[in-house]
């Protein structure tokens, strides 16, 4: 598994950063354990493992303007 926060700072991130470093860090992640991040969610346990500040900012600090952003 190749997922990792590194240093970002996901709750310091707002909308628009936090979509793009999404996409720069979690896609490629994705992509690389055989994933398509253009059709599939990551799973919460792939996501747990690598990218845990991304779950608590998703859980802690919900963002009203962020629907639509994500793949569903």
């Amino acid at each position: 598994m190749s997922n990792s926060d590194g240093d970002v700072r996901w709750s310091a991130l707002s909308i628009d950063q936090l979509v793009e470093e999404y996409w720069s860090t979690i896609a490629p992640a994705m992509r690389d354990d055989g994933m398509d991040p253009e059709s599939e969610h990551p799973p919460h346990r792939w996501l747990k493992d690598g990218f845990g500040g991304l779950i608590y900012t998703l859980r802690e600090h919900p963002r009203p303007d962020a629907g639509g952003v994500f793949p569903r």
